[in-house]
């Protein structure tokens, strides 16, 4: 068994090029169908009626539709594989109802909240680790600026994986702070330990082809969720590389 655990926030969003104002005609229907077909429990209207949210009770799933966008958001999510399956349905959705058509995307986004926290570790040890890691030379810094290096992060603005686009920022927190700062509702992050790492990455893709199906676009972005898992497990592996060393030895 692992000794660590992630939580997430993840949201896909598909941008329109266009807006499609057809869309305000039929959302009375989509709604009926939404609510039929996908058990949505909540509703709203929201940018003066150009966009509808749907959600479960405990809104830890919204998808959204809209003159502008689409997409869904969840909610303290412990692994990629119900990420997936989301994008599965809401592609689902969209081929299913017929009417909620567009023309060309202007960007096909996802986005990771990712909070990775280890068995066992406090605050300090996490924080040194991950300071020896990826910050090896602060010392020269501190000492010719005769400081102490407390808090820091890292930010990626501009990173290419595979075909794809995206940012990165990440940095030890503490589980309050993360939850505060990142996290929507403190209850469905309550199983989340004290001390861990931040690792947040937007992965997109702008202007794909013009007339790309409703399956070339579900495919851009499940490879968008499988490079956030890659380079997620990735940088854990190498923040946890030491360690699991140790873990062998003994």
């Amino acid at each position: 068994m692992s000794d660590y655990t992630i939580i997430m926030r993840n949201i896909l969003e598909v941008r329109l090029k266009e807006k499609q104002f057809a869309f305000l005609d039929y959302r009375g229907k989509f709604i009926d169908f939404l609510t039929e077909n996908y058990k949505g429990e909540k509703i709203k209207y929201l940018n003066n009626g150009g966009r509808i949210d749907i959600a479960t009770k405990d809104l830890k799933e919204v998808f959204f539709f809209g003159v502008e966008n689409f997409g869904f958001q969840m909610e303290a999510v412990k692994d990629f594989g119900l990420f997936k399956s989301q994008i599965e349905k809401i592609f689902r959705i969209i081929k299913e109802f017929d009417e909620y058509k567009f023309k060309n995307i202007v960007r096909i986004g996802v986005k990771s909240f990712i909070y990775c926290h280890k068995k066992g570790k406090g605050f300090e040890a996490v924080r040194d680790n991950y300071k020896n890691k990826m910050f090896k030379d602060c010392g020269v810094y501190e000492k010719i600026s005769t400081s102490k290096i407390v808090d820091f992060g890292y930010l990626f603005n501009d990173v290419e994986i595979n075909d794809s686009k995206a940012s990165v920022m990440t940095g030890p927190v503490k589980e309050s702070e993360a939850i505060l700062k990142f996290f929507n509702d403190p209850e469905d992050y309550a199983d989340a330990k004290k001390a861990g790492f931040m690792y947040i990455i937007d992965c997109f893709v702008n202007d794909p082809k013009e007339k790309s199906t409703n399956e070339e676009l579900k495919s851009i972005a499940l490879k968008n969720v499988e490079n956030i898992e890659k380079s997620f497990n990735g940088f854990k592996d190498f923040i946890f590389e030491e360690e699991k060393e140790e873990n062998k030895n003994n």
